[in-house]
């Protein structure tokens, strides 16, 4: 048994966070905030089918039965979603309304998916840093929705600082219990030097997807922050 959890760092480390997403899925108050971290969980599953794109240049990890695509990919995804949102969003937690349809959220995220996917795979098959194509997608779904909704900015700025310092603190914290799982990232150039301990690569991965991605949430599930004299919150 403990060799198991030993082996398999990408998805025993991920697990508790797991649960606490869905704790907090369940429990967190007020109600608009919480009730999205499980749909922007979910959402974010379909990215563990680019997974294979990050391989090599970015890292290499051992997955449960030598899987291109793993259950630790699922579970990283959901958690990064949920997360993600979560601190972006929590800020303004008192003033956050949204327009939950599932149909409409659904077109939403089909649009944005295939551009910021089609940017990423076209990336790769031109055999592009993954990083770069990761940016380059995000930065043009993020332009895209904040084009059509520029009030929305404001979930970039809280989600790219809280969510890359959250990131990189439970990174660091997994290195600390499991010291070889850090083996996994490419430590060639520049990116894969460290900070800490931890990877640069994962400082600039999660910046970005910090930014994006509550932005990319709040778009798709019609959420928006209302001014204080709307919420009736006082400043």
């Amino acid at each position: 048994m403990f060799g198991f959890l030993s082996a398999h760092p990408y998805l025993i480390a991920n697990i508790p966070m797991l649960v606490a997403m869905i704790v907090v899925w369940r429990y967190a108050r007020p109600r608009e905030v919480g009730r999205l971290v499980a749909p922007a969980g979910l959402l974010n599953i379909p990215s563990s089918l680019i997974a294979f794109t990050f391989e090599g240049d970015y890292w290499t990890p051992d997955r449960f039965g030598g899987l291109l695509i793993g259950v630790e990919d699922l579970v990283f995804c959901f958690v990064a979603g949920a997360l993600a949102w979560l601190v972006a969003a929590w800020p303004f937690r008192r003033r956050i309304r949204s327009t939950f349809r599932w149909r409409i959220a659904l077109t939403r995220y089909a649009v944005l998916g295939l551009l910021g996917g089609g940017v990423i795979i076209g990336s790769h098959l031109g055999d592009r840093p993954s990083m770069t194509g990761f940016a380059v997608a995000s930065l043009l779904v993020l332009a895209t929705v904040l084009i059509l909704r520029h009030e929305l900015w404001v979930f970039a700025l809280t989600g790219a600082a809280l969510y890359s310092a959250m990131h990189v603190l439970v990174v660091r914290l997994q290195f600390w219990i499991w010291p070889e799982y850090v083996n996994f990232w490419n430590h060639g150039g520049l990116l894969g030097s460290t900070i800490a301990g931890v990877p640069l690569f994962e400082f600039a991965w999660s910046a970005v997807f910090g930014a994006v991605w509550p932005v990319t949430v709040a778009f798709v599930f019609g959420a928006s922050v209302e001014t204080e004299r709307e919420s009736g919150v006082p400043r």
